[in-house]
């Protein structure tokens, strides 16, 4: 196994186990207990109106901190994760090409000569086509690249002498043996690579809560709802809030 393609998908694992335990995590072990407690508040007849409005504050407070500090945590360690992958597939889509041996590369660079004078001595564009086509017999990756960037190359001149009639085929064509030739130059993993490099793209777009989950947080605080996609900010800007809480003194 790849070792890179591994850390790859253990790293978007990670992410994607992270995105779906969200709810769960919240539900169970901040809402859920906050309703609970505050339930209990409600029900202690040794307290006073004051009194259960005092308690119900503090919990509120201690809630918001707790929640958001959960929602930071798993919040920073999804965007490590996701952010860990990308750059990954990207380094498995910029490893060199393997170099190719002395004789190999004079025997492509004959056959790569042939080809360039037939495709330049072509009476029409179809021929000019038929020339081109050898470059896809190749099969070693860093070769294959070379044929798809001459392709690139010589198409221009075929596409130039081609009737207004033949451009569509012709173009046709030639993309399609520049995409066959590029697949050739790809590593074993590169399509997953490419894919990654999309996922990930999106995945940091994302919005870690729902919006039925911001809404049931901001029940119990305006702050969990307003801050719950946004917890360095939060942690940036309720900085006494988050002291308050942590030293019992609110």
């Amino acid at each position: 196994m790849n070792s890179n393609i591994e850390s790859i998908r253990n790293d978007l694992k990670k992410a994607y186990d992270i995105r779906e335990s969200v709810l769960t995590i919240m539900r169970e072990f901040h809402i859920e207990k906050y309703q609970k407690e505050r339930a209990a508040i409600h029900g202690n007849s040794m307290l006073s109106e004051e009194g259960k409005r005092h308690k119900f504050s503090r919990l509120r407070d201690k809630t918001e901190v707790e929640t958001m500090q959960a929602l930071y945590d798993m919040d920073r360690t999804y965007k490590q994760a996701v952010v860990s992958a990308g750059n990954s597939a990207k380094r498995e889509l910029s490893k060199p090409l393997p170099k190719v041996d002395e004789f190999t590369q004079q025997f492509f660079d004959y056959n790569l000569q042939e080809v360039k004078a037939n495709v330049q001595f072509a009476l029409t564009s179809k021929t000019a086509v038929d020339a081109l086509q050898k470059l896809s017999d190749v099969n070693n990756r860093a070769l294959a690249k070379q044929a798809a960037d001459n392709v690139l190359a010589l198409s221009k001149e075929i596409l130039a002498n081609a009737t207004n009639e033949e451009r569509l085929q012709v173009k046709k064509q030639l993309n399609g043996l520049y995409n066959e030739l590029m697949s050739k130059a790809q590593s074993e993993h590169a399509a997953e690579a490419k894919r990654v490099v999309e996922e990930t793209n999106r995945m940091l777009r994302f919005d870690l809560v729902s919006p039925i989950l911001v809404s049931a947080l901001g029940e119990i605080s305006k702050d969990l709802g307003n801050y719950a996609n946004k917890p360095s900010v939060y942690m940036s800007v309720k900085g006494e809030l988050i002291k308050s809480v942590k030293n019992k003194a609110f």
